[in-house]
């Protein structure tokens, strides 16, 4: 569809408003007033502005043919673009900045002159001219900066011998002097990667050192005048003895503090190094190494524990702690890392250990030596404690004041006290037994007294499978005493004889009775005296037996009773009769 200028013209009046128009220019806008006869289009306005056509980048490369000049606004980049008309090579307009080209004018007649290259080869791109070059002044006359001299900024093009790609210094080099001719020794920028020594940089930074031995690639000086003396911050190679392999070295050339700060804390730097001692938060360390704080230790970036003091002087190396039980990290003491390697001892107050943990007690002899839970070792005077492991099928000790005779308390404060409690770990106990490895009946009168539950309290046997001996190795009964017992009572629970007295009860006449003892030389139903003697006297067992003939003798002397009145009447009668 194609529409007539009228039309247009026609349309762009009823949008903007007043609209002069002549026949070779166009004027827009809210006032009515005419458009500049210079002016093809004379846009006017207090308050609004003019939009150029908006498109993506992918809408504005589908342009076909773009005619040169042609401008129009990208979406994506946020810029204006226009068209060069040459190859279809759009140009950003705030990107691609570029001065205008001046043939024919004398460079000189300008303070300030920039010009390209083309057409004219020979044409200079830029330059400063003035008497003094570039000045820039400060407030009431001070020279902010300034560049002057017959060579204060000399750009020359490389080619020939001894061309200068570039050269700034002052006479004398005094101020900056930077020489940039291809020797090696330049400050180059190429590309974003900057060289000071070298003509190739391979990095954003990147400096060489010199090839004489022992010159600094890096030095910071600082100068004190009371006293004299100069600091010198560098970084040198220093040949080695022996033409081994150049060694690079960092740090103060003089003997002064080198102190790396990154929080303005100047008492306590992070890092401070003097006379070979390093101070880590802290500026006059003591120690090769001085560590102010907590150190924290870390095996393939996981965090494994913490050394550090507090101020009351404690120190502290824990591992690292977890909330869960099966989780939790330990804090482990010279291991073995392989299968032949052993281990060194760990001495506590011991400077020559003897043992993988040697606690030795201080000059105080009223201190402890150790303490494992509530459990203290060598407490009070120096008396051995030992616990003594033994292999499989040998033995173990447990040693408490074995050097010196003295008190030796379990359970002291009341509770239970378990000895070998299960088959699975039964072993025998030994109370006072005098010295290992000698016979008991050998011991004499080296045992001690042992007290049980001195202070109250039971003393319980439970287990009903074990039993008790007393100067005998027999085990066959619940009790075992060699020797006589002695109590103020003895109670025994058994059974009882009084069936003898039930209407049912046999009892063995007089007559069998004797007969029974001139054959068995002993009463009915009462042990032999063969097995008393090896079997020993069963108290409840032959108690009620006893009983049982003291109740059968009672039957046979009511009896008797019986028959011996019977007598007396019949013997009453016949004295009567007389």
């Amino acid at each position: 569809m194609k529409f007539k200028i009228s039309n247009v013209l026609m349309i762009l009046t009823l949008m903007c408003g007043h609209t002069f128009i002549k026949a070779q220019n166009v004027a827009i806008n809210i006032d009515g007033s005419a458009p500049d006869p210079k002016a093809m289009l004379d846009v006017k306005s207090n308050n609004k502005g003019m939009l150029i056509p908006r498109m993506t980048t992918a809408e504005r490369d589908n342009i076909m043919n773009p005619p040169g000049g042609l401008m129009v606004y990208d979406t994506d980049i946020k810029s204006f673009f226009y068209h060069t008309g040459v190859n279809g090579i759009w140009k950003n307009m705030l990107a691609n900045l570029e001065l205008p080209y001046f043939d024919n004018e004398n460079i000189n007649a300008a303070a300030f002159h920039i010009q390209n290259a083309e057409p004219s080869p020979t044409a200079i791109a830029g330059q400063f001219t003035a008497s003094d070059g570039i000045g820039v002044y400060g407030n009431s006359g001070n020279i902010g900066g300034k560049f002057f001299g017959t060579t204060g900024i000399d750009v020359v093009g490389g080619g020939g011998n001894g061309g200068y790609a570039g050269k700034f210094y002052s006479p004398g080099a005094r101020g900056v002097y930077i020489d940039i001719n291809g020797t090696g020794e330049a400050l180059i920028v190429d590309r974003g990667k900057t060289g000071l020594g070298t003509v190739t940089p391979q990095a954003k930074l990147h400096v060489s050192g010199p090839a004489s031995n022992g010159d600094n690639i890096f030095l910071s000086s600082a100068l004190f005048y009371n006293p004299v003396d100069e600091m010198k911050l560098a970084h040198w190679v220093q040949q080695s003895v022996g033409g081994a392999p150049l060694d690079s070295y960092f740090g103060m050339r003089s003997n002064h503090r080198l102190n790396i700060v990154s929080n303005n804390n100047v008492a306590n730097p992070e890092i401070s190094l003097i006379d070979g001692k390093v101070g880590i938060n802290k500026i006059d360390g003591t120690y090769p190494l001085s560590v102010n704080g907590k150190t924290a230790f870390y095996e393939d970036n996981t965090y494994v524990g913490t050394l550090y003091g507090q101020s009351n002087g404690n120190l502290f190396l824990n591992s690292n702690i977890s909330t869960n039980y099966q989780s939790r990290k330990h804090l482990i003491l010279q291991t073995t890392e392989t299968a032949n390697t052993y281990p060194g001892f760990v001495g506590i107050n011991n400077t020559n250990p003897s043992a993988f943990l040697d606690v030795q007690k201080t000059n105080d002899i009223n201190q402890t030596a150790a303490k494992l839970g509530t459990s203290t070792f060598s407490a009070g005077n120096h008396n051995i404690t030992s616990i003594e492991g033994g292999t499989v099928g040998g033995s173990g000790v447990l040693s408490l004041n074995s050097d010196i005779k003295a008190d030796v308390s379990i359970a002291g404060g009341g509770g239970d006290v378990h000895i070998a409690p299960t088959q699975d770990m039964s072993g025998d106990v030994f109370i006072s037994s005098g010295y290992f490895n000698v016979p008991v009946e050998d011991l004499g009168t080296n045992g001690g007294n042992v007290f049980i539950a001195q202070s109250g309290g039971d003393v319980l046997l439970k287990n009903p499978n074990i039993s008790l001996s007393i100067g005998t190795d027999n085990k066959d009964h619940k009790l075992n005493v060699n020797g006589t017992i002695r109590s103020t009572e003895l109670i025994v629970q058994s059974g009882w004889a009084d069936y003898v007295f039930d209407k049912d009860y046999s009892l063995m006449p007089v007559d069998d009775v004797e007969k029974f003892i001139l054959k068995n030389k002993h009463l009915p139903n009462i042990p032999t005296a063969t097995t008393i003697q090896n079997d020993g006297l069963k108290v409840s067992e032959v108690s009620t037996k006893m009983m049982e003939k003291i109740e059968e003798m009672m039957l046979y002397i009511i009896e008797q009773n019986k028959q011996i009145k019977a007598l007396q009447n019949e013997v009453s009668l016949l004295k009567a009769q007389k």
